[in-house]
């Protein structure tokens, strides 16, 4: 397992990022509706952006 220190200044930009993808191209196209439902599209996209 990789530790990442909590004061990694490289990483957040990433992660902003990712998220901000994420809001863009996933959640502006779906309506989610509850928790489950919007894990199963994190999912997916994820999946699909990863490949």
């Amino acid at each position: 397992m990789i530790h990442i220190t909590s004061g990694s200044p490289n990483l957040n930009g990433r992660c902003e990022r990712l998220i901000g993808t994420i809001k863009l191209e996933c959640f502006n196209k779906f309506i989610g509706f509850g928790k489950k439902h919007l894990d199963f599209l994190t999912d997916e996209f994820t999946g699909y952006y990863n490949t």
